[in-house]
């Protein structure tokens, strides 16, 4: 099974659904309730009994990737899927690499698959080719998939490796994890890098110290999004009570970070609970799911660890979802970037003798909301001038309550590649029914970059949280919504202003524990604002920028005289920049104003002059 990166998209393989056939379900979450998008998924092409049911998903969950692996007499293939609108459809053929070794080719491809964070890499593992296994690489483009290179295989491989039987890769697909056995089933896995289309091993096989005979680990493997913490399971580690190792690379190498893990209060009968039969890790490596799926007498459990200061500790109890029976719960795990949803699968889940119908069980661990979000009258604005009127790519405060029950701004585990965040702890905006970026979220004001929109006049903002859906209120969307960014203090009426050589310029003492000072005829000096439109060449709303000008011309006045202005672009998300000489102009506090485009920014902004 598989998340999305904001815990709202899952995906769940049944591999002997239609008499091993196989298929996958798509289940999307709203309000806090779990629903089945669409009918299952069923690749065509398929020949014999594929066994459809490894998975995957892309971070905004609009790709998925399933594996069959004894497709076409076990050779094996995977199929792609993508959904626009809520509706999935197949993406292309299905894909079976080439080069595959052994007794007429039987591989075993799409044993285990995973994507990068945008969808346009897989990686497919298929560890029973040429008797010791192999995985393939494919990248999309323009919509058409193709394979990347030759297939893989370790080096220092000994005996029967099954390498590929899992695979994970890094948010940017850049790196890839290789899940396997060594001789005598010691955990083992193999690190590969891709520099220009060109993959290689990165340095020798992990093997966990501390891991005896028959561990079976590095067969369940899982990366972090900058693909520098991994963790590997080995569920028949101590006769089957099973652990998991973690390692980190710095500079390129690779160490285990402590001791292995094994979860506390574990029921272990004579097969053990077998931990670390599967694996998650969230996106910024510091939050660990380890399943057992034969705890307590195949009831099954998880096991969740968390990371601080390189230290990791179990956090609570085992997990074991209400109303299995003898599940084998956690025999697949996946987590959320963020660490705080969980989803827990239990292929065996059902009557005795059978038939196994199979269940997943979603956990969450977000403080609660006592009620409904709700947005203030009046409380959708500009984030620089409070004032009403948006703008596409404008910074926009929202005002209200319960908007979120944690306070914090994004970091760099919530960025997807170069794509800015879309919600936070579960915290999402709408505008005009598209995901605004967030920045900042607390129980009364968010922060947001509202979303590429090409619609003027009433545009609908609604926030939805872990408990539902705000109120709607409608704001006023134009062109352009220019303000000026201001200090905090004085009622925010001096602008933000920096002279080029670092000093802040505002009446003396305006800060504490800050030097300001005024500024004079012909410094230049850099203005900060938001709302003022897009740029040549065009800077797509929602990722990361490069500085580029403006496409339209602004004029800057200083105390009612038009300066001189230097350069006026995007510099950061949202954030425009102008370098600004300041005209001679007399001294005190003079009205600082930018029009573009038939638009003015806020009337009370103020710049201290001093000859």
């Amino acid at each position: 099974m598989a998340l999305s990166a904001d815990g709202n998209t899952a995906i769940v393989g049944g591999q002997i659904d239609n008499d091993g056939a196989g298929a996958a379900w798509v289940y999307t979450r709203s309000g806090g309730v779990w629903t089945q998008q669409g009918a299952k998924l069923v690749g065509a092409g398929a020949v014999g009994i594929a066994l459809q049911g490894a998975v995957a998903l892309s971070a905004d969950g609009n790709t998925a990737i399933v594996g069959g692996p004894r497709d076409n007499g076990n050779v094996g293939a995977v199929w792609v899927y993508t959904r626009a609108g809520g509706v999935w459809s197949k993406q292309g053929s299905k894909l079976v690499g080439t080069g595959a070794a052994g007794p007429s080719s039987i591989a075993g491809q799409g044993g285990s698959v995973a994507l990068s964070a945008d969808g346009n890499t897989a990686i497919v593992g298929s560890p029973f080719d040429g008797n010791s296994g192999a995985v393939w690489v494919y990248t999309r483009s323009g919509g058409a998939w193709s394979q990347q290179g030759s297939k893989l295989v370790g080096t220092g491989a000994v005996h029967v490796a099954n390498h590929g039987s899992h695979v994970a890769l890094s948010a940017d697909g850049n790196t890839a994890i290789v899940g396997g056995s060594d001789i005598s089933n010691v955990v083992a896995a193999w690190v590969y890098t891709r520099a220009g289309g060109v993959w290689t091993q990165q340095g020798g096989k992990l093997l966990g110290t501390s891991a005896a005979l028959d561990t079976l680990a590095g067969c369940t493997v899982a990366l972090s999004a900058d693909g520098n913490t991994a963790i590997l399971g080995g569920s028949q580690y101590n006769h089957g009570t099973g652990a998991a190792w973690v390692y980190t690379r710095s500079g390129g190498v690779w160490s285990q970070q402590g001791d292995k893990l094994v979860g506390a209060g574990a029921v272990n009968d004579v097969y053990g609970a077998w931990q670390g039969g599967s694996v998650a890790l969230s996106g910024d490596g510091n939050t660990a799911l380890v399943g057992g799926q034969r705890d307590n007498g195949v009831a099954g459990a998880t096991w969740v660890f968390t990371r601080s200061g390189g230290l990791w500790t179990q956090q609570g109890a085992k997990l074991v979802g209400t109303g299995g029976i003898v599940a084998n719960q956690g025999w697949s795990v996946a987590l959320s970037a963020d660490g705080h949803t969980a989803i827990v699968g239990g292929p065996y889940d059902g009557a005795r003798p059978g038939p196994y119908v199979g269940a997943a069980w979603v956990f969450v661990n977000n403080p609660v909301l006592s009620t409904i979000p709700s947005i203030a009258s009046g409380g959708v604005m500009n984030g620089a001038s409070f004032l009403p009127g948006i703008a596409p790519g404008t910074w926009i405060t929202i005002q209200g309550t319960n908007l979120s029950a944690t306070t914090r701004t994004w970091t760099d585990s919530d960025f997807l590649g170069n794509n800015l965040p879309t919600q936070l702890d579960h915290v999402s905006v709408t505008i005009n029914g598209k995901a605004a970026y967030v920045y900042f979220i607390s129980p009364t004001q968010l922060n947001v970059l509202s979303p590429d929109d090409a619609t003027q006049g009433s545009v609908a903002v609604q926030v939805t949280t872990t408990q539902g859906k705000s109120n709607v209120i409608n704001a006023v969307e134009a062109a352009f919504s220019p303000a000026l960014f201001t200090f905090s203090q004085q009622d925010g009426k001096y602008v933000a202003a920096v002279r080029a050589d670092g000093a802040y310029i505002a009446p003396p003492n305006l800060i504490s524990g800050l030097t300001t000072v005024p500024a004079k005829p012909g410094d230049t000096i850099l203005l900060f604002g938001t709302g003022f439109g897009s740029t040549t060449p065009a800077s797509p709303i929602g990722q990361l920028v490069n500085p580029a000008p403006l496409a339209n011309q602004v004029t800057v006045r200083i105390g009612g005289v038009t300066a001189i202005t230097q350069f006026a672009g995007l510099v950061s998300p949202g954030e425009y920049q102008f370098n600004v000489v300041v005209p001679d102009i007399p001294n005190g506090d003079n009205a600082v104003s930018i029009e573009i485009g038939g638009s003015s920014s806020q009337a009370n902004a103020l710049l201290t002059v001093q000859r």
